[in-house]
Order: C-alpha cells, then structure tokens, then sequence
C-alpha cells in the first residue's frame, strides 16, 4: 500500500474498516491510530516486552535500547540540541505539571507573576492559576488581536522584571490558528522570563523546531500525533534543566539512597521515576515515523484543500457563526473550525450528527476562559446578537477527505431544519 496517495491514507486507519460510514472529526481531541503503529505496539508487547533501564539480562538491556532510541527520534523531530532535552511522561498534562513543580514552584515568590493567553486549553491555564495562588504571585492574561492570534503588543505591556514565566498555545485548539511563538519569546527573553510553549495541538499539522520558536519547554501528547494514549513528551533546554528539582520520586531516578537522604541524578531521566510505559513510548517513534513517511507537504496540501472545501460550504451558510469574523478566519487557514448555529446548542448538533456516523466536539473544549472572552465582546464586535457559550468543533487530520467535509455541512443543514428552523415556527 503507497501510503504517500493521499487517496490511500484512510485505507492506513483500521478504525474506518470496522467503522467504514464513520465520518471522524474530533482529531484534535484524539487521533486515530494508523495501522503501522498498531502493528509496532504489538510486536513489542509480543516479543520486546522488558522493565526497561532496571535490568541486566538482554530483553531489559534491548529494552533500555528501545527507549533512548525513541528520545533520540523524538529530538530529531522538534530539532532539539540533545536527546538530553527529551523526558517522557504521561501526556502533555503531566509534562505541564512537571514544569510548574519541578522548575518553577522553587523559585517563585509572592510578587512575581506568570503571563499566560486567553487562549490556553484549561492544562496550560489552571496549574498556573493554582501554583500563582499558593505562593501569592500574580497570573497575568492576555488577550487576542481581532484576528484571533495572541496580542503580542498586549503581551509586552503585561510582561515585566518580576515574569517568571510566558506559558503559551503554539496552536489554539478552539480557533486553529497558529501564533507567532518566536515573537512572543522575543518578549519573554527581553524581560529575562521562560518561555513554555503548549504544542499539543501543532505537533501532528507542521514540522517543530523548539530553537527556531525560542521556547525553554515545550510540551505535547502521543495521542493527537497517531501514536495512541499513555506517553507525553517535555521538551526543556538543557540550560534549565539544571535548576529542575525532581517531584515526581521513585525507582531509577537516584545515584544513591541512605536513611539519611538520597542523591539524585543529574540527566533529564530525573522526570521518569518508575517503569515508563515504553510500550506507548515505541508508539510515539511509530509514529513519528509515519508522520515523517508521509511528509509534510503532503500534510499541508491536504489541510489546505480540506480548508478550500470547508470554507466554501460555509459561504452558503449565513446561520453558521464563528468566533472569529469568518473572512479573517479563511484567510488564516486554520487547522481546525469552531462554531454556532443560530438558536441551537452545540451538544444537539454532536448528538445529531453522531446519528449520521459524524464524530464532532462539541463544549468548551476546555478553554472556557476563550469563550467568556468571546461572549463578553462588544455589539460591534463580529460576533455580537450571538452568545458564545459553547462550540462545535471540526477538526481535520490525513485521514479526512472533501466527501467528510461535504458529509458535516449536510447533516449541520438537517440539524439547523430540526433545531432551529422549526423552532421558530
């Protein structure tokens, strides 16, 4: 199978070959996993299956290979300086997690302060918001320009000598635009703060480059990268690492132990305690390597031609509201599309569309701050008369294809009749 046709890229997904009516638009919440990576998953757990780093028969010792192999292979992929600078972790929640108590808890103090965008899914918002609280510092948000992108402008004026930390969304995963994360870090560099960049949502759309973005971490999950859930990974530059206290303790992580204290290692490993679940962490390299097979032209092309479909039907459909003023919006390309029917909720229209095999969000999608942000915009704004409380959202991924895209928009006609329409009569 020529993986490469584009034509061919569902056929890689099994899911749609017991599902073959399925129409799956949830991809940034979780993607499907193509069959090359599934076939990976088994063949370790069948015949490579070790508790890797703990032993010293062969299957542990090839097993420990395994893993450093997959944090060389994930390196490669954002263009780290070092596999040094690669921890493994449950998902791109912990690694935030980790951040915030590991390097930044130490050091924070009342008075100081962390800046953050309206923007942020709620991993990226609520450890901040919790950690300012204990210690008395200050959480600082900043808002959007009018075309969805973060206020960088705004963001100069919030950053000052007492930022500790800029925590950032490389890609909003209600708005699908994609920020100028190197801008911002000029920001956070020019007041001496970390620059933390939230990429769960970019990994799986464009090619990562963690020193061209200027980012001190950054973070994302396995499972919107075709890889399937149970491994996350925390990029940090290596001239932090030093100051990243380990919070996490357990097994594998100390030079020495005694009743009196233990001594603990120095290398970036300090973040994985425990056995790693290096089944999903094979995973990961699965999947990078089927990302990479496919390359990113092919994914942009495809993205671009998915988003021409999209935003054609959308013309034709003055009741279908964005968040964003929709000729901004197109213009932007976005990687994923959130939005409103006149007079129905967002939960009808999943529940209708799920009756027509259509796989939607719909909610918040974990960013209730972004849709206060947009509910409280002024009658002059593009989208006043409208009350943003919640969305439905279309996300996009290489399995798609123009005839899902035409799917969506047939059945969000039949459910604006159902809900709307007939309500009004």
């Amino acid at each position: 199978m020529n993986l490469l046709a584009t034509s061919n890229l569902k056929n890689a997904f099994p899911a749609f070959e017991t599902r073959p009516e399925l129409v799956y638009l949830d991809s940034a919440s979780t993607a499907l996993v193509p069959r090359p990576v599934i076939e990976r998953i088994s063949y370790y757990l069948a015949c490579e299956h070790a508790n890797s780093q703990r032993g010293l028969y062969q299957l542990s010792v090839e097993a420990t290979a395994l893993l450093e192999q997959a944090r060389e292979a994930v390196a490669k992929f954002i263009h780290a300086d070092s596999a040094n600078t690669i921890a493994f972790c449950s998902g791109a929640t912990e690694a935030l997690n980790l951040v915030a108590y590991s390097w930044l808890r130490p050091q924070l103090q009342r008075g100081d302060n962390i800046v953050l965008s309206v923007a942020e899914h709620h991993a990226n918002f609520l450890v901040w918001q919790s950690l300012c609280r204990e210690v008395g510092a200050e959480l600082r948000v900043v808002g959007l320009d009018k075309r969805g992108y973060i206020d960088v402008q705004e963001l100069e004026q919030l950053c000052d000598n007492q930022t500790r930390l800029v925590a950032l969304t490389q890609v909003s995963n209600v708005l699908g635009l994609v920020n100028d994360i190197p801008a911002c870090a000029k920001v956070a560099r020019a007041c001496g703060a970390a620059l933390l960049v939230d990429g769960a949502q970019a990994v799986a759309h464009m090619a990562v480059d963690v020193n061209k973005l200027g980012c001190d971490f950054y973070v994302f999950s396995g499972h919107k990268l075709y890889a399937g859930p149970g491994c996350g990974v925390l990029y940090v530059r290596e001239d932090k690492l030093a100051k990243c206290q380990p919070v996490k303790l357990g097994g594998g992580i100390v030079v020495k132990v005694s009743a009196e204290g233990a001594d603990y290692i120095k290398s970036i490993q300090k973040f994985e305690a425990g056995t790693v679940n290096l089944a999903a962490i094979v995973a990961l390299q699965a999947a990078i390597n089927f990302v990479q097979h496919i390359g990113w032209s092919q994914v942009k092309t495809q993205q671009q031609q998915l988003n021409k479909v999209f935003w054609n039907e959308l013309a034709h459909r003055p009741w279908i509201k964005t968040l964003i003023e929709r000729e901004l919006l197109a213009k932007s390309e976005p990687l994923l599309v959130s939005f409103m029917l006149d007079g129905v909720h967002s939960h009808d229209i999943a529940a209708l569309l799920d009756q027509h095999h259509i796989a939607l969000r719909a909610g918040r999608h974990c960013a209730e701050p972004l849709h206060r942000y947009y509910a409280h915009k002024t009658a002059d704004n593009s989208v006043a008369k409208h009350t943003v409380s919640t969305s439905a959202r279309a996300s996009f991924a290489m399995y798609n294809q123009q005839e899902d895209i035409h799917a969506l928009f047939n059945a969000l006609d039949l459910a604006y009749e159902l809900f709307a329409v007939n309500k009004n009569k």
